[in-house]
């Protein structure tokens, strides 16, 4: 999904709201944006969608320990989760990293309140008084069965939301600038089609540590 809106990239564009003629251009340039400011951040999505299931292999790929589950791309609640002997688990049995996180109506919520604690979960730790441990009956492939949204957070943070705009109004300029000599102001030459470099600052910090 895009990060920013139609709307709010015509008025960077001094597009009148009401002159549809750009308007699928315009949404293909914000979806390329999305998907470029992902592959910056590791593959890493930053807007969770509904909540879906995956399941994940109770392998040392995603257990380092005994009690500890790695969760591929984060998460920003977590609804339910089966181990794969076919236990649930409860919000009861397990803290997250980071550990700022909330429970509502039996949903665990990830911290949201500022830039620095707005993070994902990315490990799920089974608390040692549960006396339970991450298994698997017959089959480890896919045996951990985990329910809620899968991201960085629910709505994009807002740094990624301006890398957004900001990229989605380069990618519409480009084919202005091809063919001309651009110098940035400390006197380097700048490639016309590169990647601005406060785009790839803005994405940076979010960039997803890969297991």
């Amino acid at each position: 999904m895009a990060y920013a809106t139609l709307d709010e990239l015509k008025a960077r564009l001094r597009i009148p709201l009401q002159n549809a003629d750009q308007d699928p251009w315009l949404t293909t340039l914000l979806d390329a944006a999305a998907v470029t400011i992902e592959q910056l951040a590791g593959g890493r999505p930053f807007a969770a969608g509904a909540n879906e299931t995956r399941l994940i292999d109770c392998s040392a790929e995603y257990i380092p320990g005994g009690r500890i589950l790695r969760v591929p791309d984060g998460m920003p609640a977590i609804s339910a989760i089966v181990n794969g002997d076919g236990a649930a688990i409860t919000a009861s049995d397990f803290v997250t990293l980071p550990r700022l996180a909330s429970i509502v109506d039996g949903v665990v919520i990830a911290p949201t309140s500022t830039i620095l604690t707005a993070r994902p979960f990315y490990e799920i730790h089974l608390k040692v008084g549960s006396n339970k441990v991450w298994t698997y009956t017959d089959d480890w492939e896919g045996a951990i069965s985990v329910t809620g949204k899968f991201g960085y957070s629910s709505t994009p943070p807002s740094p990624i939301q301006v890398a957004a705009l900001d990229l989605a109004t380069h990618f519409y300029k480009v084919p202005e600038n091809i063919g001309k000599t651009i110098v940035s102001p400390d006197g380097m030459l700048l490639t016309p089609g590169a990647i601005p470099d406060h785009v790839v600052g803005l994405v940076r910090p979010f960039k997803r540590e890969l297991i």
